[in-house]
């Protein structure tokens, strides 16, 4: 769940008659870890390659990806795949797979610098 849809509920809870101490408390740590996934966000971003030379120069020290990938179990392929945001669905009648691509990332629901 990201940070404004807690935030929402949190105010809904404080319109609906919760105690303030206990919602500011929650407000405040939402607002941490939106704090913490922003400043994340900005240090991935800062050592990320840049160029295609960059992005070639980092695959060319991980090693044969596409065969490391074609080897792997399934199970830990899936699992990777999850944890990059990837969904592969295949639609046999088409022989085609399809992919999407949703990062996820803590608590910014891909935005930076947004309102609260």
């Amino acid at each position: 769940m990201d940070c404004d849809t807690r935030l929402a509920r949190y105010r809904a809870a404080l319109e609906g008659g919760a105690d303030p101490t206990v919602v500011a408390t929650w407000i405040k740590e939402v607002q941490g870890q939106r704090l913490a996934a922003e400043q994340a966000l900005l240090e991935t971003e800062a050592t990320m390659p840049s160029s295609p030379h960059e992005i070639r120069a980092l695959l060319d020290q991980v090693g044969n990806v596409r065969a490391m990938l074609a080897e792997a179990d399934p199970t830990l392929k899936a699992a990777v795949y999850a944890d990059l945001g990837i969904t592969l669905t295949y639609r046999p009648e088409d022989r085609v797979v399809v992919a999407e691509s949703r990062p996820m990332s803590a608590c910014t629901n891909e935005r930076v610098g947004g309102g609260t």
